[in-house]
């Protein structure tokens, strides 16, 4: 294998851990009340969370993104945070 090519597969290998790891990220639970999730508590942010009227979680994103949530909501938070 040549140089050029050896660097190719490199750098191919390479971009698809990004995409891999982009697609599955997970978020830390920074508060939470009346929640069925805790502080501490690491969730995907691909799952989908429901949280009653009243109850409110505050996450932490891979990208140190902080979302706010309030109830009553259903839904993958990254895509449904106020």
């Amino acid at each position: 294998m040549s140089l050029v090519n050896a660097f190719r597969a490199t750098a191919v290998a390479g971009a698809l851990t990004i995409a891999g790891a982009a697609a599955a990220a997970d978020m830390v639970v920074i508060s939470a009340s009346n929640a069925p999730v805790n502080p501490g508590d690491v969730i995907s942010d691909a799952a989908p969370i429901t949280l009653a009227a009243g109850a409110s979680v505050t996450v932490l994103t891979a990208a140190g993104q902080t979302l706010n949530l309030t109830g009553p909501f259903s839904g993958v938070p990254e895509t449904q945070a106020t």
